[in-house]
């Protein structure tokens, strides 16, 4: 078909395939070749010589079905091929655009910056996009969001705040919307904000020094050398932006001290773009005066709860002059100096937490997503719901997958078309993905990491990545097995006669279905105990 394979390649006794096109095609030709020499072959009607092209067939956005009739025997027995042309759409402009639920004035499609600005009681913000071509997808600061739903709470510092949002369409046209809010300073404190820039000093003329930082995993040397901030491999998903400041004006932070104790270093608050704890606590090493925390004092990490308005103590490792502990989120931290005795009384254990989420009561999944997040397989959002009804994109569904079969990489390199659409959180997934032949992407080289991941992509990655399926031919006995793209039904049969999926209430599988996140956690952690 006018050079462009079909999917999946071409098998006599298979009729139906897909075809995936550019938004730029206008139309295609067919060549069918038919095995008898003496068979008549049609396309969409109009009679075609075997082996020689048709007439240009034009082209709508979205799926063209063409039908190939190839006659042959006597009696003439006439056999039907299917091809469905999805001509992709390059439409990436939202229609919509919303902060905190309210439309952005004078919003225009064609505009792609604009400024909002909120009060310093503002301390974060929801951004509900929504995107014009409902084949489009969309993510707000790196992460995917359902066009029309709400954004996570994005975290606001102080003065100007950039918040991207970034439409893919669907042939991989993209276009970057930018929304700078502008947070106002406390007046009633009378310190200065700004940011400084990666790893720079504050300006002398202002009373708070803040550094900023763009960081997935590694060190940071802050603040003069006074700072030392380690995030192991794993701790965040994706990059982010981690701002530090120094405190000037501690009064209240120092009045919140109880007897004896004494802060012996800068304080230090430090917070991140992305809400939510990190998945691996991540060191935190702060430099302390020894001259003022005495010679018969113990010095710990302290942080300070915003809720209680009192500091709480992390312990620590003392070296020389500097003194290190671990925690899961930003804060408040600071060295403070109290007595011997006083020291391990008060030091926080660490006590791992259970999952809990506020809107899986009564779901079918429940009991599987309550699992499946114990063993981290899963994760749930900061306002402590898992949101079980959404849909997973391909990039996410890889990454869990790669994870609960405790897959690694042994060389594997990615050769998408789109690579750079890949989030830094699933280049190493989709690496040992591709590696392993669990991923193969689309005929024209890509792999749309963005892009809602279907009922039957994810049984096949789930085979391959199990080694499962090629080799079955038999139907999976579903009620609408039809319905099944013949590159699937292997793959669906094998996951079913190893009580991996099932079909709904109806006995239906729903293979174009999207795939929600309840579907991907109870299907990993049958993956994963199916394993054992």
């Amino acid at each position: 078909m006018s050079g462009v394979a079909l999917e999946p390649a071409f098998q006599p006794d298979i009729t139906q395939y897909t075809v995936r096109v550019a938004s730029g095609v206008a139309s295609v030709t067919v060549t069918a070749t038919a095995a008898d020499p003496t068979a008549t072959v049609k396309v969409n009607g109009q009679a075609v010589a075997s082996g020689q092209a048709s007439e240009p067939i034009s082209l709508t956005v979205g799926d063209n079905t063409i039908t190939v009739e190839v006659t042959a025997g006597n009696p003439a027995v006439t056999k039907v091929y299917t091809i469905t042309v999805r001509k992709q759409s390059d439409n990436a402009d939202l229609s919509a655009l919303s902060v905190n639920g309210t439309p952005l004035a004078g919003f225009d499609p064609a505009q792609l910056a604009y400024t909002v600005s909120v009060s310093y009681s503002v301390t974060s913000v929801t951004v509900t996009p929504t995107t014009a071509d409902a084949a489009a997808s969309v993510t707000v600061n790196g992460q995917n969001v359902a066009s029309g739903t709400a954004s996570e709470p994005i975290s606001l510092n102080v003065g100007n705040n950039t918040i991207t949002v970034a439409v893919t369409a669907e042939d991989g046209t993209t276009k970057t919307y930018t929304i700078t809010v502008k947070r106002a300073a406390n007046k009633a404190s009378g310190s200065g904000g700004g940011g400084g820039g990666g790893g720079g000093g504050g300006s002398s003329s202002r009373s708070v020094n803040q550094w900023s930082f763009h960081i997935k995993d590694g060190t940071i040397h802050c603040c003069n050398n006074e700072l030392v901030l380690s995030i192991p491999a794993g701790a965040a998903e994706q990059t982010l932006r981690i701002t530090i400041t120094q405190v000037a004006n501690t009064g209240s932070l120092s009045a919140a001290l109880e007897e004896g104790q004494s802060i012996v270093s800068h304080v230090f608050e430090i917070v991140k773009n992305k809400p939510g704890l990190f998945q691996k606590p991540v060191t935190l090493s702060i430099r302390f005066d020894p001259v003022k925390a005495g010679e018969e004092r113990v010095v710990s990490v302290f942080y300070f709860d915003e809720e209680e308005q009192k500091w709480k103590n992390l312990g620590g490792t003392v070296e020389g002059e500097w003194i290190t502990t671990k925690k899961d989120h930003f804060t408040k931290f600071a060295a403070i100096a109290l007595d011997a005795d006083k020291a391990g009384e008060t030091a926080e254990t660490p006590q791992a937490s259970e999952p809990a989420f506020g809107d899986i009561a009564g779901h079918w999944g429940e009991t599987y997503i309550l699992k499946a997040a114990e063993e981290h397989l899963v994760n749930g959002y900061p306002d402590g719901t898992f949101r079980p009804n959404q849909a997973v994109t391909r990039a996410e569904f890889l990454v869990m997958l790669v994870n609960a079969l405790g897959l690694e990489n042994t060389g594997g390199t990615l050769n998408f078309t789109d690579e750079d659409r890949i989030g830094a959180w699933a280049k190493e997934a989709a690496a040992v993905a591709a590696q392993l032949g669990i991923v193969n992407g689309y005929p024209d080289g890509s792999f749309r990491p963005d892009a809602p991941i279907t009922r039957a992509e994810m049984a096949v990655t789930v085979a391959k990545a199990l080694g499962i399926g090629k080799d079955k031919a038999q139907t999976a006995s579903f009620t609408d097995d039809a319905d099944i793209p013949a590159w699937a039904k292997a793959d669906v049969y094998a996951l079913k006669e190893q009580g991996l999926v099932q079909g709904d209430e109806g006995n239906s599988f729903a293979p174009q279905k999207t795939a929600t996140r309840a579907e991907a956690a109870v299907l990993l952690l049958k993956v994963k105990e199916n394993r054992r």
